[in-house]
């Protein structure tokens, strides 16, 4: 069984990335609105791909972050 994914309203998303810090919001914008692998992000950022993966994985979990503390 697949594991539940949390979604988030696109207007609520993208109020949240657009607190973070810029290479992070970059990221995530590539990642999500573009559809780029890290691969691709990293290359058109001029960063090692580990810190594309980094950038992301911490983005998306600073938004969960977010959207956890508005539930409450």
């Amino acid at each position: 069984m697949a594991s539940p994914r949390m979604t988030f309203p696109e207007d609520e998303f993208w109020d949240c990335v657009d607190e973070l810090p810029h290479l992070t919001d970059r990221v995530l914008f590539l990642h999500r609105q573009n559809g780029l692998s890290i691969e691709q992000i990293a290359k058109r950022l001029g960063i090692e791909q580990k810190e594309a993966a980094e950038r992301l994985s911490v983005g998306l979990a600073l938004v969960r972050g977010s959207f956890s503390l508005m539930e409450h």
